[in-house]
């Protein structure tokens, strides 16, 4: 009798815990599917073209600048120093 009990109790378990686990892993999707487009791709001041990826919900480039210029023009000074 001791061992019925052991194995209606194992059996009652793996019956509530089994569907627990398929339901507590489904992955949630956090994007919004209206908001499946690309990201456009960035150009500079010299008409250099850099791609751009989307991490989340922000867009960032996905290659260094080419350019020594400013949007106005201006020449960046020091921007060797950094490379």
């Amino acid at each position: 009798m001791k061992k019925s009990v052991i194995s209606t109790l194992k059996l009652l378990i793996v019956m509530l815990l089994l569907p627990m686990l398929f339901v507590a892993c489904k992955k949630e999707s956090d994007e919004d599917p209206d908001d499946q487009t690309d990201p456009a791709p960035v150009v500079d001041i010299d008409g250099n073209s850099y791609q751009t990826v989307k991490i989340g919900n922000q867009i960032w480039m996905a290659e260094n600048l080419k350019t020594n210029k400013l949007s106005d023009g201006t020449l960046m000074e020091n921007f060797d120093e950094y490379s």
